[in-house]
């Protein structure tokens, strides 16, 4: 009896496992025997009801199997076959739930995945159960409960249900299938810690951060008497709701609502208070209507009408919150307040207004970060040019504040254009001031490239330097600044990459087609050749710098490259994750037309024929996915610590996904699987609507 049911398991498994006997078609090897290839759906719909429908169809095939096959066992398999059967009944009840579920929600691919992992922990108790002896009584009643369980499950509709019944059957499983190995004392959540990558950040006001309650808040407010006090009845309901929603859950979508409208009136009243992005003459007009809305919004019967009110201050709250990220130091806000108010009054141009003063003071910050580094040892020609470039971006800095200053003015002629006209000059002076500091490494750079004739080079860059100290403007000034710029362009061009780690022949062979030697040749050709012609007065040939920089480009895709293959050849242990289901072979195959494609680019560019496929938009196509996947590197030692086989499905069982981090690897994981099936079943066109959603998902 014992043998038929293992029969009968490894059967019915086989339509989730490759098939290992030669097929006649490519299609045939993706499709194993049993398992539903998905049909197409809705083209103007994303793919994902396809693929659930074609597993739920192959998922009752394998149910019938099993359940006719309940009365050929005996009492020993049968509990073992009913675990079985109970594992993908509920695997089937979250398929049938993410059917149900919009596309790509939260809800959908907890429910996806979950299904899967259930799905793989059936196959690998079909092993296990192999070498079991005969169930022992704490087995066969973990078993009894789990069959129970299968009876309740409810209506799905958060992933929290998802994660209770799981962990349930995680529990369970312990008693059921165990023993687990010796060496596993504790199932450990299967996810690693949130790894903190660290981002740019402007500078903070020096004043120290001083938090108060919202009530304190709205009781400090500047404000007339009318709004403060809607303000503060409003925070007022909403700390009641939410004392009251803790005793009565039905509550929670009110108190959300009413705590969510009492921060973003706080947040405009506090704004209004400090005069900013406001003028003296619309201030009491902005007040009274927030007034007006918050009023109309407490009382529930009204509450609609509230929320008209206060949609019509979007735009303001939009400005509000632009500025506030800014994290202004309060000198510079004060200068720049006439333009936020500005920008309050004409929303219309308030959007083109705030990305010219968020560029400004980006621009500005690396201007102080040149004043606060101890400049660089430079001959005294290099140096006078750096320090008169510095000067003039000084110059044009002040004058976009005082430009700011009056905006809007009467009798004035500043626009955002203007503005906009003052930043660009302000980029172009700190710009030269970079490209006359590089001038000496520049250099010698190009030396080692032999420009002929001997001596030119150096004569040409002592020429142009002479032209650019002369204090006078001219027409000759200019295009030794133009042709000094060329110069350093192509010695930045022309130096060497530093790869992230070794450029091994395999990888070589994968994206370069073994082309790289012989790239690497033409690339050092094309910049012998343009430097010579710099070197004898001539202006770049503009073909020959834009082939270089497309090289250039193509050497910093395989340095990704590079990287993504040392993270895919240990992904391993990534796969352990509750987060990242994902196999590096799928992984490779996501990636695998790109391989093609910048294979067929360096073999291209190793000779002078023309590019098959354009870099940029293949580019963009594919990165996002493999900085994705270069990103998860930090995690593979942390998951090397986690269980396998039976443990690390019970893991994954029991650690929760509602409110968890990691959303994007979920999202991916989920995406991978729905690429995979449609690309298997000879679906192109809805396997690139995924690997879009995924590629945008990711960026």
């Amino acid at each position: 009896m014992r043998s038929k049911l293992y029969a009968l398991v490894i059967a019915a498994a086989a339509a989730y496992t490759p098939a290992i006997a030669p097929q006649t078609s490519a299609l045939a090897q993706n499709n194993p025997p049993g398992r539903k290839v998905p049909q197409k759906g809705d083209p103007k719909a994303f793919p994902v009801k396809p693929v659930i429908d074609a597993d739920l169809a192959t998922l009752d095939d394998e149910l019938a199997a099993y359940l006719q096959f309940r009365g050929d066992v005996g009492a020993d398999g049968a509990a073992r076959l009913e675990l079985l059967i109970d594992l993908r009944v509920t695997a089937r009840w979250l398929l049938a739930a993410a059917s149900a579920e919009k596309a790509e929600s939260e809800v959908q691919i907890a429910a996806m995945l979950r299904a899967q992992e259930l799905l793989d922990t059936a196959r690998t108790l079909t092993e296990l159960f192999k070498a079991m002896p005969r169930p022992t009584a704490p087995q066969l009643d973990g078993m009894t409960r789990l069959h129970a369980l299968t009876y309740k499950l409810p209506e799905l509709k958060q992933i929290k249900q998802i994660d209770d019944v799981c962990r349930e059957i995680g529990s369970l499983l312990v008693a059921a299938a165990g023993p687990l190995p010796a060496e596993v004392r504790q199932i450990p959540l299967m996810r690693p810690a949130v790894v903190t990558r660290s981002e740019p950040v402007r500078p903070a006001s020096t004043q120290p951060a001083v938090t108060l309650d919202p009530l304190s808040r709205a009781n400090a407010l500047a404000v007339s008497a009318p709004l403060k006090r809607q303000v503060i009845n409003l925070l007022t309901l909403a700390i009641n709701a939410e004392a009251e929603s803790k005793a009565d859950p039905k509550r929670l979508p009110e108190a959300a609502q009413l705590s969510s409208t009492a921060g973003r009136a706080l947040d405009l009243s506090e704004a209004l208070s400090k005069g900013t992005a406001v003028d003296a003459s619309t201030r009491p007009q902005l007040e009274q209507r927030l007034a007006d809305g918050l009023a109309l919004f407490s009382d529930p019967r009204t509450r609609s009408s509230g929320q008209s009110r206060l949609a019509s201050l979007d735009d303001y709250a939009r400005t509000i919150a632009r500025i506030r990220r800014l994290n202004l130091k309060p000198e510079l806000q004060q200068k720049l307040a006439p333009a936020f108010a500005w920008a309050g009054d004409n929303q219309d141009q308030s959007g083109k207004l705030m990305v010219t003063v968020e560029a400004f003071l980006e621009t500005s910050a690396r201007l102080d970060a040149r004043a606060a580094t101890p400049p660089q040892p430079l001959p005294p020609k290099e140096a006078k040019a750096v320090a008169d470039a510095i000067k003039a971006a000084t110059a044009e800095r002040d004058a976009f504040l005082m430009d700011a200053s009056v905006l809007g003015k009467v009798g004035q002629t500043v626009d955002v254009a203007s503005l906009a006209g003052r930043l660009e000059s302000m980029k172009q002076a700190i710009a030269s001031a970079e490209t006359y500091e590089a001038v000496p490494k520049s250099l010698q750079v190009l030396l080692t490239f032999k420009p002929r004739p001997t001596g030119a080079m150096e004569r040409r860059f002592a020429g142009l330097l002479t032209a650019l100290n002369d204090p006078r403007p001219s027409a000759a000034k200019d295009e030794a600044g133009r042709a000094m710029a060329d110069m350093v362009r192509l010695a930045d061009l022309a130096s060497e990459l530093e790869w992230p780690a070794p450029v091994t022949q395999d990888v070589q062979s994968l994206y370069t087609r073994g082309k790289l030697p012989a790239f690497e040749t033409r690339r050092k050709e094309l910049v012998a050749e343009i430097a010579s012609e710099l070197a004898a007065g001539r202006k770049a040939d503009t073909s020959k710098m834009q082939r270089l920089e497309q090289m250039r480009e193509l050497r910093g895709a395989l340095a990704e490259a590079v990287m993504f293959e040392v993270v895919v050849r240990k992904a391993e242990p990534l796969s352990r994750w509750i987060d990242w289901r994902i196999d590096a072979a799928d992984v490779q195959a996501v990636i695998a037309p790109y391989r093609e494609s910048l294979g067929s680019l360096f073999e291209a560019y190793s000779t002078d024929a023309t590019p098959p496929v354009t870099f940029k938009p293949l580019h963009e196509r594919y990165s996002p996915f493999m900085r994705f996947v270069i990103h998860q590197l930090p995690y593979g030692d942390p998951c090397s610590g986690l269980p396998t086989s039976l443990a690390g499905h019970i893991g994954r069982l029991m650690t929760p996904m509602d409110n968890q981090p990691f959303a994007t690897e979920r999202y991916a994981s989920f995406a991978i699987k729905l690429w995979k099936r449609h690309r298997d079943a000879g679906d192109a066109a809805a396997a690139e609507v995924v690997a879009a959603a995924l590629a945008a998902r990711v960026k």
